[in-house]
């Protein structure tokens, strides 16, 4: 991309620098990399109509500015958006900025658990990636395409699966410290599940959390739902939010601790459990057919802009024929 020759601030030179500025740095850029120079910043966020048709005739494919807000397919591709940040800007400042609260339209105190979260994130991944994830999360706002395998296990008598010395826990909110050490247990992501009545189990081996994942008994969280969530038949528990601590893959302990959730529900009084992989995840796949369950459906999710798209598909199984109704549109 381009940033102009000199960064001047555009709206104040002549015709004849502007387009200079615009269409030959364009030029020079493609001649140094010898690759297409398809975009175009402009400098400090600064243009006017005639910026906006000298970046149309030079043939950038877009342009940003500095105008603040979070971009979508109805933008204009000549004045994309962006959020500024100072140098000096502090952590909290950074972090306030990737999700949005500072440009709110309406004046609102920044949730505590959203920032620390996105603290951690900056922790863990760096600012580089915490902004590849927080472009990645705005990417799925206007095109996402995703293929699922949803899994049905009838609790009739459900089989447990030895391993010696697994453990398992249900440590409730009331112990958020074995939480938050595991992938997907921090402060904000438990609060959201706890809010929604789900509940956390954990597998230890060794004394070591290993296994972590919620079932919910009355709603589960479901991207095709219009509102975000499938509420679930009678009976019905849903398996989400599945993860293995790295170092314990590849032992077995996810089938194991699968089969002794569904035991314990199955003495709860639950009838069946059901859960969702992605398509291509096949060792979730694996280990959720280890512990007998079976596949049922195969859903298909396509989102263009405002559009989505969700095809449900499988035998006459009553899992199936569930989703059809409750989500294919």
């Amino acid at each position: 991309g381009s940033h102009t020759r000199f960064h001047p601030i555009l709206p104040r030179c002549s015709d004849e620098r502007a387009a200079s500025e615009i269409l030959d740095s364009k030029a020079e850029v493609e001649a140094l990399t010898g690759r297409p120079c398809r975009h175009l910043a402009f400098p400090n966020g600064s243009y006017g109509e005639r910026e906006l048709r000298l970046a149309r005739r030079a043939g950038y494919v877009s342009a940003r500015s500095f105008d603040p807000g979070w971009n979508d397919s109805g933008t204009d591709r000549y004045r994309l958006r962006a959020f500024g940040v100072p140098d000096d800007s502090s952590v909290n400042r950074l972090a306030a900025t990737l999700a949005g609260l500072a440009f709110a339209k309406r004046p609102r105190r920044a949730d505590p658990g959203r920032i620390e979260h996105l603290r951690r994130g900056l922790r863990r991944h760096g600012l580089s990636g915490t902004a590849l994830i927080a472009a990645a999360a705005a990417r799925k706002r206007v095109f996402l395409r995703e293929a699922h395998v949803w899994y049905r296990l009838p609790l009739g008598e459900p089989t447990e699966l030895g391993l010696e010395g697994l453990e398992l826990i249900r440590p409730g909110n009331s112990n958020p410290g074995l939480l938050a050490g595991l992938p997907g247990g921090g402060p904000l992501s438990a609060r959201r599940r706890f809010e929604a009545q789900g509940e956390p189990w954990v597998a230890c081996l060794g004394g070591e959390p290993a296994f972590l994942c919620w079932t919910y008994p009355v709603r589960a969280p479901s991207i095709a739902s219009p509102d975000g969530w499938l509420p679930l038949p009678p009976g019905t528990v849903c398996v989400d939010d599945v993860v293995t601590v790295a170092a314990f893959r590849g032992r077995g302990i996810a089938p194991a601790a699968l089969a002794k959730i569904a035991s314990s529900l199955a003495s709860a009084g639950a009838e069946t459990l059901i859960a969702k992989v992605e398509t291509q995840n096949h060792s979730s796949r694996r280990a959720f057919e280890k512990a007998g369950f079976r596949a049922a459906a195969e859903m298909r999710l396509v989102r263009v802009g405002p559009r989505t798209r969700v095809e449900v598909s499988g035998a006459p199984d009553p899992l199936a024929l569930f989703l059809a109704g409750e989500l294919a549109r």
